[in-house]
C-alpha cells in the first residue's frame, strides 16, 4: 500500500512538518457521538453536526448541511470531559452520502494531535473493558 505525505503545520513550534498520512482502514476508528461545529472555508458559515466515528486520520460526520467531495472544512470537536474543543484547522471531504460525510484531517496544531491521541487512547481502554 502506498503511503503519501501530508504537510501539517506545527503551530506550537511555528514550523511546518511533514507527517505520513494514514489510510482509514489501517487507523483505528472509534464509534462516538461528539458534537461538532463545522465551517466550510468557502462560505465561512458555521454548521452544527455530530461526529459518529473518530480516528487520528479523520472522522465521519452527520450534519444537515450539503457538502461536496474535496471541500475543505474547519471543525471543532466537543469531547466530554475536555475543557475546550479539539480544533481541526483543515479537513477535506472524502465522500458524501445524504446527511453523512467522511473527513480526512489535513492540518491541526501540534497540541491538538496530542489531545486527540489521548482521547483515542481513552476510547480504546473503554472498548477493552
Amino acid at each position: 500500500m502506498a503511503q503519501t505525505n501530508v504537510k501539517r503545520h506545527s503551530w506550537a513550534e511555528g514550523t511546518a512538518t511533514t507527517i505520513p498520512s494514514r489510510d482509514r482502514r489501517t487507523t483505528p476508528r472509534f464509534r462516538v457521538q461528539f458534537r461538532t461545529f463545522l465551517t466550510d472555508q468557502h462560505s465561512m458559515l458555521e454548521h452544527m453536526g455530530t461526529i459518529l466515528d473518530l480516528s487520528m486520520a479523520g472522522c465521519r460526520v452527520e450534519a444537515a448541511v450539503p457538502v461536496q467531495e474535496s471541500a475543505v472544512m474547519e471543525l471543532r470537536i466537543f469531547v466530554p470531559d475536555l475543557d475546550w474543543p479539539l480544533m481541526i484547522d483543515e479537513a477535506v471531504v472524502q465522500w458524501a452520502d445524504g446527511r453523512g460525510f467522511g473527513l480526512s484531517f489535513l492540518k491541526m496544531r501540534h497540541g491538538v494531535q496530542d489531545r486527540l491521541s489521548w482521547v483515542l487512547s481513552r476510547l480504546a481502554e473503554e472498548t477493552h473493558r
